[in-house]
């Protein structure tokens, strides 16, 4: 292959990445800006990427939300992955709780688009349940799980603790980020007291 083929080559390649990051951005930033739903129509006119070209780099609409999906997931690596630092238990709860008000704060418009559209989509239904199990593994890993706290608490306190609490208390009753979190926090507190916790180290 001559020089220029080379080139030409690498410049379309180039071309497509941005194109794909322009529209992954562009939806990324509808939804974080409460559209449920956005249209390919949307998305194109948002990137500045012409329509067909969207479909050239995606296949359909839920080949995007997958982009997208992915692409937040790196945005809550850190809080999310980071080995929380409190040892007494009431403080770690706590700390717990706000990683998560962290965490659900980014993710909040983007799983209230995926529970418009989960019921038709595969991968939005594997992605909660990916969540689901992140959480509920965090759970159990830092502060009690169905082993050391009776089975029906553990279930309330994983129910609580979850991103469709959350938003219940968001969207429904209207709290702010500060007053979800510190409801959700009481909440985990009584579950918790109702079960004779906390407990020493030795005895989680």
């Amino acid at each position: 292959m001559q020089v220029g083929a080379i080139k030409e080559t690498d410049g379309r390649r180039l071309r497509r990445e941005s194109s794909r990051r322009q529209v992954i951005a562009a939806m990324l930033d509808l939804v974080r800006e409460g559209t449920i739903q956005p249209r390919a129509e949307d998305v194109a006119l948002r990137s500045g990427v012409g329509l067909r070209t969207v479909f050239r780099l995606f296949n359909d609409m839920e080949s995007l939300y997958r982009e997208m999906m992915i692409a937040l997931r790196g945005q809550i690596e850190t809080p999310r992955t980071a080995p929380l630092t409190e040892t007494d238990p009431l403080r770690r709860l706590e700390e717990l709780v706000r990683r998560r008000a962290e965490i659900f704060q980014i993710i909040e418009p983007f799983q209230r688009s995926a529970l418009a559209l989960r019921h038709g989509s595969v991968f939005l239904k594997e992605d909660h349940a990916r969540l689901f199990g992140m959480l509920r593994k965090s759970l159990v890993l830092n502060i009690a799980g169905p082993d050391t706290l009776a089975p029906p608490l553990f279930e309330s306190l994983d129910a609580i603790m979850g991103i469709e609490f959350w938003l219940r208390l968001r969207d429904d009753q209207g709290l702010s980020p500060e007053q979800t979190t510190t409801a959700i926090l009481a909440a985990a507190r009584a579950i918790l007291a109702a079960g004779g916790w906390p407990r020493g180290q030795d005895d989680r």
